[in-house]
């Protein structure tokens, strides 16, 4: 099956991934969804819509999980599906929307996105535009998120010997997979692994029924919070070296496994598992064993593992006892 693939982004320069957003060719399509359907074009998957008049869009990757994701079908498991097959089922979701209208996004004459008529439309340029003030040194990107990096670090060793920079993230996704959100980055040096963590618990701003003005007035907000929140997720990182690891990792494996899958999620975490029949092993060294194993995926899979090793810091046993 061949899907069309959008262009992915490594650390670009503000300016220059401005000029980039600038020169994309875009409109957005509304339209009775029933007025849509999926086609198999010598196994080329292809978006027909028919609006007044008939048009035919190659479908981006992005565009097909996020119809399959309407109806939280695992895409992980299309590969296992022949094109006849995906096609037939994209179509079948396509009839069941309730929706009398949703909006389709086309980037450069191909298919980006699917959305509802009460998704909060904020572009990445929006978003890059607005933050330049806050001394961002690069971004990330590809049809499925946007991460920009602060390019200011606060050097600190919260276990010694082992000095880590924190700064900060904001990441967003303008095709629906995941909320807007300010984090805080931990990058450490002595192997550049890297963890993002939610700032004052919870800064994250769903697409969904709000007003794009109070959205961003949200996100201004929490940037100006960063500060003061720093050094308590240094103070919280340092305290990990003194919790035992064992306990958390059931919360890892069930955070993993709705990403990764189980056969992918015990591959994952197999090494740890095995260290720890031989040693006790911490929180802080399952934190580390996360954030490296993340180098080993693509993007977007990065950083969801990192925002997984994230929210570790924060995790303690009265927690975790709670929720099991």
């Amino acid at each position: 099956m061949k899907i069309a693939e959008g262009k992915i982004y490594y650390e670009q320069k503000p300016k220059l991934m401005l000029e980039e957003l600038n020169s994309l060719q875009r409109e957005k399509i509304t339209v009775d969804p029933t007025k849509l359907k999926l086609k198999d074009d010598k196994d080329r998957l292809l978006l027909q819509v028919t609006n007044g008049s008939v048009k035919h869009y190659p479908v981006r990757r992005a565009f097909l999980y996020k119809l399959l994701k309407w109806y939280w079908f695992p895409t992980r498991l299309i590969y296992k599906l022949s094109t006849e097959s995906i096609v037939s089922v994209c179509n079948d979701f396509l009839l069941n929307i309730k929706s009398d209208q949703v909006n389709v996004k086309i980037e450069n004459d191909e298919a980006l996105t699917i959305t509802s008529m009460k998704y909060t439309d904020i572009t990445d340029r929006e978003i890059l535009e607005m933050c330049v003030p806050f001394d961002i040194g690069s971004v990330s990107r590809s049809d499925f998120c946007m991460r920009m990096y602060g390019q200011k670090l606060l050097n600190a060793a919260p276990v010694v010997d082992d000095k880590c920079g924190f700064g900060f993230n904001i990441l967003n996704s303008e095709t629906g997979f995941r909320a807007l959100g300010v984090y805080h980055y931990i990058l450490r040096y002595i192997c550049t692994n890297g963890a993002i963590a939610p700032v004052n618990g919870s800064s994250t701003y769903v697409h969904y029924d709000k007003s794009k003005k109070n959205i961003l007035e949200s996100l201004k907000k929490n940037l100006d919070k960063l500060e003061d929140s720093k050094l308590i997720i240094i103070k919280q990182l340092g305290r990990m070296q003194y919790a035992g690891g064992r306990k958390y990792l059931s919360n890892i494996k069930k955070s993993l496994e709705a990403l990764l899958g189980l056969k992918e999620t015990n591959n994952f975490v197999e090494k740890f598992e095995m260290s720890l029949s031989k040693k006790e092993q911490t929180k802080y060294d399952l934190f580390n064993y996360i954030t490296n194993r993340a180098k080993l995926y693509d993007f977007g899979k990065r950083i969801a593992i990192e925002e997984i090793a994230g929210k570790l810091i924060s995790l303690d046993v009265k927690e975790e006892t709670n929720q099991n």
